[in-house]
């Protein structure tokens, strides 16, 4: 029992309620630039992930059926949104928390969501590695913008 609840609280790390809520509460504390930069991260990391879902469709490991493009998207393995997400959200974090704790801490909990969504079946190895890649450039690139642009 406690080892399922485990797994999906790892999970949720990377899922979107969670990264969502996080967004949300940088904003209720005054840092709305934050919130932009994860809330941006995750329009353009949904529209980029979504384009290479339907150019470089793979099944997922589990071979998650679909039926229309939408679910296709959602079946697709390569790259893995939930990693890209964590990856967003630990780099804001590290960010943010500029502190050698806070790069294990929060390096080690993004991690742990890479390691989950393979131990579970639900990608490849290539497809968290590529997910995670794709979240830190993303949130990187924007966090840049901001300091050249704004």
């Amino acid at each position: 029992m406690f080892k399922e609840e485990v797994k999906q609280d790892v999970k949720a790390l990377g899922g979107l309620p969670v990264f969502l809520l996080s967004a949300f509460t940088f904003y209720l504390s005054g840092n709305a630039k934050v919130a932009l930069v994860l809330l941006a991260g995750l329009v353009i990391g949904y529209v980029i992930a979504s384009s290479l879902r339907l150019l470089f469709w793979r099944k997922r490991p589990d071979k998650e059926k679909y039926h229309n493009v939408l679910s296709k998207i959602d079946a697709g393995s390569f790259p893995s949104m939930h990693s890209m997400r964590a990856a967003m959200l630990v780099t804001v974090l590290m960010m943010q928390f500029q502190r050698p704790v806070a790069y294990v801490v929060f390096g080690l909990a993004g991690l742990s969501v890479l390691w989950m969504r393979v131990y579970q079946k639900r990608h490849f190895t290539g497809d968290v590695i590529a997910g995670a890649v794709l979240g830190v450039v993303i949130i990187i690139g924007i966090a840049f913008a901001l300091l050249v642009f704004f």
